[in-house]
C-alpha cells in the first residue's frame, strides 16, 4: 500500500481535496468525465432558460465552466466554495 506524502495531506488539508493520479484506468476515467460534462451542459442549460445564468461559456470545457459562471453570476458564495474554484482553476492548468 502506497502512503500519501506530506505535499499530498498539506493539499488535502488546504483544499479538502485530494487528486491521486492514474488511481483509475483512462477509460472508467473518460466514461465518468463524459457524464458529468452531460449534467452540466443540461443543469447550465435550465440556469439560462431561468435567467439565473447569462453567458453559458459553452465554448470552456466543463472543468471550467462551473467555476466561470458561478464567480460571474454569485451561484456560489463561502469560504468552501472559495477554495474549490481555487482548487479547480489550478487543476484546469494541468
Amino acid at each position: 500500500m502506497t502512503m500519501l506524502a506530506n505535499d499530498d495531506m498539506d493539499s488535502f488539508k488546504e483544499d479538502g481535496l485530494l487528486v491521486l493520479r492514474q488511481l483509475l484506468e483512462v477509460e472508467i476515467l473518460e466514461s465518468v468525465r463524459q457524464s458529468i460534462a452531460d449534467f452540466s451542459n443540461h443543469r447550465m442549460k435550465e440556469l439560462v432558460a431561468a435567467g439565473a445564468v447569462g453567458d453559458p461559456h459553452q465554448e470552456a470545457s466543463f472543468e471550467t465552466r462551473w467555476v466561470i459562471v458561478s464567480s460571474e453570476n454569485d451561484l456560489q458564495s463561502g469560504e468552501r466554495a472559495e477554495k474549490l474554484s481555487a482548487f479547480l482553476r489550478r487543476a484546469a492548468v494541468h
